[in-house]
């Protein structure tokens, strides 16, 4: 009996032992390039799971801390390629860290290179660079690519993102020089692993930095003002009910095909939203939209917002006072009522199928004394708009235009079309309403 209770007694203290030597620690450094001696005094590396560091850091302690996250020190562009990649020499293979706290860390320029990527280009030649900290509470390009991090947390003293020096771009162009295929080689700032990540003091989100990080759940990013491009693409879990308070732009495929973030409404401090920047994502929460009268919208900025009833402009004293909306920017939002703008603003520019299939649009109405419809179909398959409200100018953006191509469909329902200074092109006109207004 006794036997037995002793060997019970072994199996609860190995079970203990076993669940508590992947652990959790906090060191302290007294100077950079220390990280690795400091965690040999308390533990063997291999078991950390979390790791807290206060203090300076320089790229050799970003050369360990990857390490431990299993961390590739060279690596191809090209998923496809690494596997047969010559490079694949790596020592991380053991690690386990999987959590990262930086809050109360500071990054110093220096240090070894902790990465190198390698693309190979159309010729077979290869292309190389060395990742490294390049400049005092900075968070360079890669520092945390390719490991498997689930949780960062940054350094609360970090306020940039590295710009993206790893971009090659390879294209093919037809008789009339214009671009037919094309595509880009990415560095992604962190690993698609991540699943929460807390960014609060940064401002300026780089170059694809979470893209294509699918288990991106949470995020804190209190204090950006600028989302760049791709910034968040294909974040398939990424659940967001609001942006920045501060947010002054958002660049094209920044939230392209997130289709887990569910926005109540978008900040008032907006002025550029570009291509694509909201591509993909549903939103069914936002039912109304409020921009200054100075904000650029782009070509599919935010389609087919299910429950969209109305967009108000409104007046902005330290803008421009110039709206444009671009090709198929709210295309087929077809719960949208009305669109309105201040009596202050002096231009409207509007693309391409910006409002088209709007079925429920019946107000389209500002007092703006320059309006350009440009190009054509602006508001095709909008059978609800009866009456339009504009100003003095429309242009469709050359003569082709002019002479064959309407904003509007042949069916549409409009009976009044408003315009508040005599316009001296009648025949123009006759032929943008399809109609024998005037």
């Amino acid at each position: 009996m006794k036997t037995l209770k002793i060997l019970a007694m072994l199996a609860v203290i190995t079970a203990f032992a076993a669940s508590t030597k992947a652990s959790d620690i906090s060191v302290t450094l007294s100077s950079p390039g220390t990280l690795e001696e400091e965690i040999a005094k308390q533990t063997d590396w291999r078991d950390v799971t979390g790791l807290k560091v206060s203090g300076h850091i320089n790229g050799d302690d970003i050369y360990f801390i990857r390490q431990m996250a299993q961390g590739k020190t060279q690596y191809f562009n090209f998923e496809a390629e690494l596997a047969n990649s010559e490079y694949m020499n790596d020592l991380a293979s053991e690690g386990k860290l999987v959590r990262l706290d930086l809050s109360d860390a500071s990054i110093d320029e220096g240090g070894r290179v902790y990465a190198t990527a390698i693309s190979t280009k159309d010729d077979g030649t290869e292309m190389k660079i060395s990742f490294s900290c390049i400049s005092k509470n900075t968070i360079s390009t890669s520092m945390f690519s390719s490991t498997i991090l689930e949780s960062i947390i940054l350094p609360s003293s970090a306020e940039t993102m590295e710009t993206d020096k790893f971009r090659v771009f390879y294209g093919t162009y037809n008789y009339r020089n214009e671009l037919e295929y094309s595509y880009e080689t990415k560095y992604a700032y962190f690993p698609e692993s991540l699943k929460e990540i807390d960014i609060r003091n940064i401002e300026t989100i780089s170059h694809s930095a979470f893209r294509n990080c699918k288990l991106l759940a949470n995020i804190i990013m209190d204090n950006v003002k600028i989302i760049n491009h791709s910034a968040f693409a294909y974040c398939e879990s990424l659940s967001l009910q609001s942006l920045p308070p501060n947010l002054k732009a958002v660049y094209s495929d920044a939230f392209l095909n997130c289709k887990s973030i569910s926005l109540r409404s978008l900040p008032l401090t907006l002025t550029t939203i570009e291509s694509d920047a909201f591509y993909g994502c549903i939103c069914p929460e936002i039912k109304s939209l409020t921009f200054y009268d100075n904000i650029r919208i782009r070509d599919d900025a935010m389609p087919s917002l299910p429950n969209l009833e109305t967009i108000t402009f409104i007046n902005n004293d330290d803008g421009d006072h110039q709206v444009g909306i671009g090709t198929n920017a709210f295309k087929g939002c077809q719960k949208l009522t009305s669109v309105s703008f201040p009596e202050q603003t002096k231009m409207i520019k509007l693309r391409e199928g910006v409002f088209n299939d709007c079925t429920s649009l019946s107000t389209f109405s500002t007092p703006v004394k320059d309006i350009s419809l440009y190009y054509y179909k602006c508001f095709y398959n909008c059978p609800n708009l009866t009456t339009m409200a504009i100003g003095t100018t429309i242009d469709l953006d050359g003569g082709y235009y002019r002479e064959h191509i309407s904003p509007f469909d042949e069916n549409n329902n409009i009976t009044e079309l408003i315009i508040t200074k005599e316009f001296d092109d009648y025949d123009f006109l006759y032929m943008i309403v399809w109609n024998e207004l005037y």
